[in-house]
C-alpha cells in the first residue's frame, strides 16, 4: 500500500513538473510520456527513466552514425593509435595507417559497394578481387581492379588500380547503388583469365571461385560458355583448360559423395 502511495505521488510530481500545474486533475492535460508511465503501470520511475535515456542515447548514436562518411581518416578519429585500438576491438578496418571504415558498413553488399565507390574512378566497373571482396565480403583487396580504357596513376588510400581493358557486355555487370561491378559469374570468368605467380595466389584463386561458386550457385559451365564466346579474352585458351580441370575435379568430387 506505501509503495502504491509512493508511486501515486511520484507519478503526480512528474506531470506537474512537465506541466508546471498543481497536482489535482492532471489527468485530462497529462504528457505523453505521463500517459506511457500510467499505462505501463511502471511502479519504479528511476527504471522507466533509465530506460528512456538508454533510447535517447542509441538514438544519438546512431544519428551521429548516419552523420559519417563511409571512409573515415584522422580528422574523424585521433590518430593511427585510436584506429589500431578500433581495429583489435573488431569495430575498425583500415585501408591504411591514417584512413578506414567501420566494420558493420562492410557487413552488407550495398555497404561494401558504397565503400569501393569512393576509391575507384568514374565510369569504371569493379572486377576480379575487388568483384569478389563486394560479393563475398572478408579482407580488404591489396589493390583495386577495374575494367576501364582510362590510365590511373594515383593510388586511393594507398591501392595501387590494376586496369584491365577487357570487353564486357552489359548482362556482365549490375549497377549496386551507384557502383558498377562485374556478376559473380563474370568475377570468376576474370579471375580465371588471370594468371597467378606462386602456388599461394594460385590456391587463392581457387578458393575464391569455388567460394563465389557456392554462395551464389552458380553453373560452372556458364562460365566455361563466356571463355568459349569470347576467344578475343587475352590467355583465353589457358584458362578455358584450367576451367575444364575445374569442371573435372568437382566431377569427381559429387561422383565420391555419391558412392
Amino acid at each position: 500500500m506505501k509503495e502504491a502511495t509512493k508511486y501515486t505521488k511520484a507519478r503526480n510530481l512528474l506531470e506537474c513538473n512537465q506541466l508546471n500545474t498543481s497536482p489535482r486533475n492532471t489527468r485530462p492535460h497529462e504528457t505523453s510520456l505521463a500517459k506511457v508511465i500510467r499505462r505501463k503501470n511502471v511502479k519504479n520511475i528511476s527504471d522507466f527513466t533509465n530506460d528512456a535515456i538508454k533510447k535517447a542515447e542509441l538514438t544519438k548514436s546512431n544519428e551521429i552514425n548516419q552523420n559519417l562518411p563511409i571512409i573515415l581518416d584522422t580528422s574523424h578519429l585521433p590518430g593511427p593509435l585510436c584506429m589500431n585500438r578500433l581495429k583489435n576491438l573488431g569495430i575498425f578496418d583500415q585501408l591504411d595507417t591514417q584512413s578506414g571504415f567501420l566494420r558493420k558498413e562492410s557487413s552488407t553488399i550495398e555497404g561494401r559497394s558504397k565503400i569501393v565507390k569512393k576509391l575507384l574512378p568514374s565510369n569504371s566497373i569493379a572486377c576480379l578481387y575487388t568483384a569478389s571482396w563486394i560479393w563475398l565480403g572478408g579482407q580488404f583487396p591489396d589493390s583495386l581492379d577495374i575494367l576501364s580504357n582510362g590510365h590511373y596513376r594515383r593510388r586511393p588510400y594507398g591501392h595501387p588500380i590494376h586496369v584491365y581493358t577487357r570487353k564486357i557486355i552489359d548482362n556482365d555487370y549490375v549497377k549496386i547503388g551507384d557502383l558498377f561491378v562485374t556478376t559473380p559469374t563474370r568475377t570468376i570468368c576474370d579471375i580465371v583469365l588471370t594468371k597467378t605467380e606462386s602456388d599461394s595466389e594460385n590456391t587463392i584463386r581457387f578458393n575464391t571461385i569455388r567460394t563465389i561458386m557456392e554462395n551464389y550457385t552458380i553453373n560452372i559451365y556458364d562460365c566455361a560458355k563466356i571463355l568459349q564466346d569470347n576467344h578475343h579474352f587475352p590467355s583465353s585458351v589457358a584458362a578455358r583448360a584450367w576451367m575444364e580441370n575445374i569442371i573435372y575435379s568437382m566431377k569427381n568430387r559429387t561422383s565420391k559423395k555419391a558412392k
